[in-house]
């Protein structure tokens, strides 16, 4: 995991490279943006601190829920402002000298929890069958990318999608063969998208994607790209078992400012259903 180091104090900044460099992947601040890279917990003195304890509160909400730990090092002249920023900015406190053993513990410490509320989010967010967003997490991400479009201009497209048959292949092979298809075709599925492109399992067998700053004819492709691949071969099961599988994908788009979610994903389920009626297999935009 990596460690920020923003202290003024140079002895105890090479003190603390010396002791924990070997162990942990370290990173030293040196101006106030550093504060936006990623990392997974942040060591301050009281003068960066003070300087910077706005811009730390900052960055410790944008991970929200997720917990970020800042440990403080600092003497006993500080108790006034460090009772202040204790558990509002500042998570633990070594005070000077520092102590080897002191340090290696509480970095342990907090570096345990955060790697706990980092399991924890995980498992809130992800469906755990396919390891997508579950849908209650992709509402949650989709209404802030609507918020940046409508801010910056531009189109969103959603898809929604759905295995063919997939009743079928659950009554056939049962339930178990049915979670093998799933996580196949989840896989299939966000193999074709972007890094930035917001997919998730909507529930069931249907799947939902937003294309991210594209249009329609972006889209297409992505959502033809799609089909191809979740089709282009069987799925192979035990005792030689080659399961054809095919997806329906129903497509929709709208323009900034005029970008309302609810009425994308209803756009998009109703060409889904006309791409079912009309033979699945297919797309309809």
């Amino acid at each position: 995991m990596k460690i920020l180091i923003g202290l003024n104090n140079k002895a105890n900044k090479n003190l603390i490279v010396k002791w924990i460099g070997i162990r942990y992947q370290l990173d030293i601040m040196e101006q106030k943006e550093d504060l936006n890279k990623e990392f997974d917990l942040l060591i301050v003195d009281g003068p960066v601190l003070e300087q910077l304890k706005d811009n730390i509160k900052a960055r410790k909400d944008t991970e929200t829920p997720v917990f970020l730990p800042v440990l403080l090092i600092t003497n006993r002249d500080n108790v006034k402002f460090i009772t202040k920023q204790l558990w509002v900015t500042v998570d633990e406190i070594i005070l000077t000298p520092i102590e080897k053993l002191e340090l290696s513990a509480r970095i342990e410490i907090l570096l345990r929890a955060r790697r706990l509320s980092l399991i924890t989010q995980k498992m809130a967010i992800t469906d755990p069958l396919t390891g997508l967003y579950n849908r209650r997490h992709f509402f949650v991400i989709t209404e802030r990318e609507i918020c940046k479009v409508k801010r910056n201009g531009g189109s969103i497209t959603c898809l929604m999608m759905d295995i063919d048959h997939f009743k079928k292949v659950n009554d056939t092979y049962g339930h178990t063969i049915g979670d093998i298809v799933l996580k196949e075709v989840a896989r299939r599925i966000k193999s074709c998208l972007r890094d930035f492109d917001i997919v998730a399992r909507y529930g069931g067998e249907e799947f939902v994607a937003i294309i991210v700053d594209s249009n329609l004819s972006i889209a297409q492709k992505i959502a033809e790209r799609i089909r191809q691949r979740v089709s282009e071969k069987p799925i192979e099961l035990k005792n030689n078992i080659r399961l054809p599988v095919s997806i329906s994908i129903g497509v929709s788009s709208q323009n900034a400012p005029n970008i309302d979610l609810h009425i994308l994903i209803q756009n998009a389920d109703k060409n889904l259903y006309r791409a079912k009626e009309l033979g699945r297999n297919r797309i309809v935009y």
